[in-house]
């Protein structure tokens, strides 16, 4: 989601909280009933919104765990590989001499 779009329902949310606080200053109660519950309403939508978020940032850094794990697994591999070849190039040199 867009921060503009955050900043709209946080807007919407707070709004609904100052008519809502006016209204009940000036008792008139249903308008207070509306506005209060489109406050509800603009609050439930942004912590659905930044549990949204908390979900996705959970699942990238699952996915950056695991690609970094196999990057370390290729690591210990090209470093056997390398340790290999070395050993088979000493020997072939010794073979040699």
């Amino acid at each position: 989601m867009k921060k503009s779009q955050e900043y709209l329902i946080s807007t919407i949310g707070l709004l609904g909280v100052i008519i809502a606080i006016l209204s009940i200053l000036y008792e008139s109660n249903n308008l207070a009933l509306v506005s209060s519950i489109i406050a509800i309403a603009a609050i439930a939508v942004s912590m659905y919104f930044v549990y949204i978020e908390e979900e996705e940032i959970k699942v990238e850094k699952k996915e950056i765990k695991e690609e970094q794990h196999e990057i370390n697994e290729q690591k210990e591999e090209l470093t056997k590989d390398e340790s290999e070849s070395s050993e088979k190039h000493k020997e072939v040199r010794k073979k040699s001499k």
